[in-house]
């Protein structure tokens, strides 16, 4: 485990940044408690994911992460027969947010209501498509309170120094049981990883 402190330029103190030196397992990766939640990020962090070197999935500071929550501006609607896909502007980037149609070969009516220019609130699955990270839409809230994205901002900021930051038990056990010589690690339990 590598940790570094980071001094913050507003007399904030300093914030103890983590970075793991070796990757969970992918059959570990459910035993973090931040896989399966909706992350707090913006587009720019969604960037700057860590692509897994199996390819099954991303990862922020050693982090598993499936998905996302996102609150953005509208600037692009494309709509495929198959498809909708919302370009999302949150202030650090644009990101792509794509639903498939569902059974019946039609767009929720939630859709149907999105313009151009409206408030967003974006909760889905973190995806690969042509070389570029979207989301997989499972859920979308229009805002109607322009603070939205500011909070936002404030949120993610706030669980990457709680939370996102921090390793988590999972990758502590992980790592001290490769440094032992203990490469048993095909069992992914709390205690016997």
């Amino acid at each position: 485990v590598l940790i570094i402190s980071a001094r913050s330029g507003r007399g904030e103190g300093t914030t103890d940044i983590y970075y793991p030196l070796l990757m969970l397992p992918t059959q570990c990766w459910g035993l973090d408690p931040l896989f399966w939640s909706n992350m707090k990020l913006t587009a720019q962090d969604i960037h700057r994911l860590d692509l897994h070197p199996s390819k099954k999935g991303f990862s922020i500071l050693g982090h598993p992460i499936s998905r996302a929550e996102i609150v953005g501006t509208v600037v692009e609607i494309s709509l495929k027969h198959n498809r909708i896909t919302l370009s999302v502007d949150d202030g650090t980037g644009v990101i792509n947010c794509t639903r498939f149609s569902d059974e019946a070969g039609g767009i929720s009516s939630t859709f149907k209501k999105i313009n151009l220019g409206d408030l967003v609130r974006l909760h889905g699955t973190l995806a690969t498509y042509r070389m570029q990270t979207e989301i997989r839409i499972c859920a979308i809230h229009l805002e109607k309170n322009l603070n939205t994205l500011t909070v936002h901002w404030l949120e993610s900021l706030h669980m990457f120094r709680k939370a996102y930051s921090k390793p988590s038990k999972v990758q502590i056990e992980f790592e001290e049981r490769q440094r032992k010589g203990d490469h048993k690690s095909s069992k992914c339990e709390m205690g016997t990883i």
